[in-house]
């Protein structure tokens, strides 16, 4: 995007504060006809400067197991057979965290577990 388009994007959004609806409005237009042009969505924009925290529990310590290690190869090897960029900005996220913490909730597991078996039904 060239930054004189950036400039009144950001322009256009500070106007959507108003208290004024015909004002906001219009500048929710605009703003939307300035990504419409690049080929850019709301997604793609929040995607990018929004980070969203994952709020979830700490691994406890005693997480260092023969069963937490062996869950541990099931979880990388769910990820090496979802593949890269190929999944949900949710799968992406948990993978980040695995990388990150190496631990995810059974909850967390689970949800990656079905999406295995999903794709795995679908090839």
């Amino acid at each position: 995007m060239k930054i004189a388009d950036f400039k009144k994007l950001k322009k256009f959004m500070m106007m959507t504060l108003s208290d004024a609806d015909s004002e906001t409005m219009m500048a929710i237009r605009q703003a939307n006809k300035i990504l419409t042009s690049y080929g850019i969505d709301w997604d793609r924009v929040l995607d990018r400067t929004v980070t969203v925290v994952n709020e979830v529990e700490e691994a406890p310590a005693e997480d260092q197991s023969d069963d937490a290690k062996r869950d541990g190869q099931d979880v990388d090897e769910a990820f090496a057979y979802l593949g890269q960029g190929r999944t949900s900005s949710f799968i992406e996220s948990l993978q980040d965290q695995w990388e990150r913490k190496r631990w995810l909730s059974l909850a967390q597991r689970d949800a990656l577990f079905k999406t295995v078996d999903r794709e795995r039904r679908m090839r």
